[in-house]
């Protein structure tokens, strides 16, 4: 099953009987262990919105890992100083009396030894990942 295109701003709620998940970058296919879902060439990804809702459901008892959901080398990754680029950008159009809509760059949280630990790596070039991997070489 494939999401081809968007990022973590749209979403849809599934209801099965393990309950309701409310799923934003990952397909709703990932709730079923014998589907490979793909985050396709369209897709944006916010690595830290894609490791939490991955974490969200593993607590609820669905397997996430390599075997069930792939990555496209085309997708665009959304690293955490976009987010500080488009902070700087609104701040700087909102001197030119346009309004705000991203947060400024001091509201960002700030990486820590805890939450970059838990971050999904991914590689321009890599169509799939480990967590553990990651965990070892992105850090």
């Amino acid at each position: 099953m494939a999401r081809y295109q968007g990022g973590n701003n749209a979403g849809h709620t599934v209801v099965t009987e393990q309950g309701k998940f409310i799923l934003n970058l990952l397909p709703s296919g990932i709730l079923h262990p014998d589907v490979a879902c793909v985050l396709g060439a369209g897709m944006v990804i916010d690595l830290d919105h894609l490791a939490g809702e991955m974490d969200a459901i593993e607590q609820r008892g669905i397997r996430v890992g390599p075997e069930n959901l792939k990555l496209s080398d085309k997708a665009t990754i959304s690293m955490p100083w976009h987010k500080v680029q488009d902070g700087l950008e609104e701040d700087r159009l909102a001197k030119k009396g346009h309004l705000r809509s991203a947060p400024p760059a001091a509201a960002l949280p700030t990486p820590t030894a805890t939450s970059t630990a838990k971050r999904p790596c991914v590689w321009a070039t890599c169509s799939i990942w480990t967590k553990s991997a990651c965990r070892t070489a992105c850090t």
